[in-house]
């Protein structure tokens, strides 16, 4: 089975104690089955598990993350000891029959700044095998997809009108307002999300780059899902959509980064299965 990633993926690398977000706060932490018995046979961190099979957050802080910010498992046992879990974040995969396509989420800061910053349109490591009938068409008009965003002739706007039309798709006629609205009726992990929400979009500003590679992000972690649950559709929209209410809280939160902001949209939207069942649920 062939492993593909982006071409930015090898760069990738946890900044640790520099994160001013992180993963081992606020966060659920599951232990897989394999390190659970692991676990269980050292008692300072058996300590930590409950009977689910997860550990005990203290303070939405897990027990493990100590206050240099960095993770007393690994300083201890070495990161061969993490749980699936900690070792994966932020990766996520999907599964296709002839590869697996790994990426990266944008809710981890060091992600975030990797994909937005990237200079150069994403490509893709090669690969051989043969795709199933119905993977070879998904293949073929997401690669349209893919070449109609980083068409850097047009601009960002022009590209996204390009790729609904292309996928006969088209946003409901809604004011910025209206979406605001949608987006404060979802569930929220952070109160911060509800002010950046609420902020008064400004003036319409310059297409950054990092518009380009939010979208042709978008498009590659969430496509793959409409194989085996359809909406296809639905999916081209979300990342619409996305890209729209980006764009329009960036232009609020002059003093927050583009990074930043996706950061916390993919935190408070993509790693809340509600709420993009929700938002999902617009399209259909």
């Amino acid at each position: 089975m062939k492993i593909i990633t982006p071409d930015y993926y090898q760069n990738f690398k946890c900044i640790a104690d520099r994160c001013r977000h992180s993963c081992c706060i606020g966060w659920e932490i599951e232990v897989d089955p394999l390190t659970l018995g692991r676990y269980q046979s050292i008692p300072d961190v058996r300590t930590h598990i409950t009977p689910e099979g997860t550990i005990a957050l203290v303070g939405e802080r897990c027990p493990f993350l100590n206050e240099r910010g960095l993770c007393n498992i690994i300083c201890t046992y070495g990161e061969e000891a993490l749980c699936r879990i900690c070792t994966d974040h932020p990766r996520f995969r999907n599964f296709y029959s002839d590869r697996i396509e790994v990426g990266l989420g944008l809710c981890c800061e060091a992600a975030a700044e990797l994909i937005l910053s990237y200079p150069s349109s994403v490509k893709w490591t090669s690969f051989e095998g043969a795709p199933l009938p119905e993977e070879r068409a998904f293949f073929a008009l997401r690669q349209q997809i893919f070449d109609i965003l980083q068409d850097r002739t047009r601009t960002v706007d022009e590209r996204v009108e390009k790729m609904l039309a292309l996928c006969g798709a088209e946003l409901p006629e809604k004011t910025s307002a209206e979406w605001t609205q949608i987006y404060l009726s979802l569930e929220q992990l952070d109160p911060v999300w509800r002010d950046i929400l609420l902020a008064e979009p400004r003036q319409k500003m310059d297409d950054p780059l990092g518009f380009e590679q939010l979208l042709v992000y978008f498009i590659y972690r969430h496509l793959a899902d409409a194989l085996e649950e359809g909406g296809f559709r639905e999916r081209v929209l979300f990342a619409a959509l996305s890209y729209q209410m980006i764009r329009q809280i960036w232009s609020a939160n002059p003093e927050l980064s583009l990074q930043e902001i996706a950061r916390m949209y993919s935190a408070e939207i993509e790693y809340s299965d509600e709420n993009m069942k929700s938002i999902l649920n617009l399209f259909v």
